[in-house]
């Protein structure tokens, strides 16, 4: 897993579902902000209409130049003279959710960062305790290794030197609770940074 702290920020916000959910919402926020802006504008709309009129119901009666064809086609204009303060609400209000929702991204990548910066450090600190037990049960063992030779030539006793084993076994179990500890770490980061499901696909 790769130490570059910025990077690894940048893989979690883009990783994060909650980030893309937030920025998403804004982007659907900007574009009613837009919408709403739309309506105090005039509108122009080009309309047509067609009927097909039939000469069962004696329209050639009522019209003076009779046609079954019918044609209707012109423009519609509206203009919103007594809509101002609504719409001008409307985007007041669209406006401040937009900047709420601007506000909890902000916050939830704050909160992803704290989180990343920590697993890290976590992450780190395991490490060293890994390398650290490590470096004792080698300590031991190079103990032990002198213990025996002394063992045999009779310079400690059986007891002294299963004590030293003992010591040993005890060094051991704690390395392998420090891996452990190490191991549960990083899958802490992956979680946080989002590349936990993906290792288990």
């Amino acid at each position: 897993m790769g130490e570059d702290a910025g990077a690894l920020v940048r893989q979690t916000l883009e990783n994060s579902p909650e980030v893309r959910q937030a920025e998403a919402d804004l982007r659907a926020k900007e574009f009613h902000i837009e919408a709403e802006k739309g309506e105090r504008l005039p509108e122009l709309k080009l309309v047509g209409q067609y009927a097909l009129l039939s000469r069962d119901n004696n329209y050639e009666d009522y019209f003076n130049r009779f046609e079954r064809h019918n044609y209707l086609i012109g423009f519609s204009l509206k203009i919103p003279v007594l809509d101002g303060f609504r719409a001008s609400s409307r985007i007041a209000q669209s406006l401040e959710e937009a900047t709420e929702a601007r506000h909890r991204i902000e916050q939830l990548k704050a909160e992803l960062n704290l989180a990343t910066q920590k697993g890290l450090s976590a992450l780190k600190i395991a490490r060293g305790a890994t390398k650290h037990a490590q470096q004792e049960v080698d300590a031991v063992r190079e103990s032990v290794r002198i213990d025996e030779t002394l063992l045999e030539s009779g310079r400690i006793s059986r007891r002294e030197f299963e004590e030293t084993r003992a010591l040993l076994f005890q060094k051991e179990f704690a390395h392998l609770e420090a891996e452990q500890a190490l191991f549960q770490r990083e899958l802490e980061l992956l979680n946080i940074t989002g590349d936990l499901a993906s290792v288990f696909q």
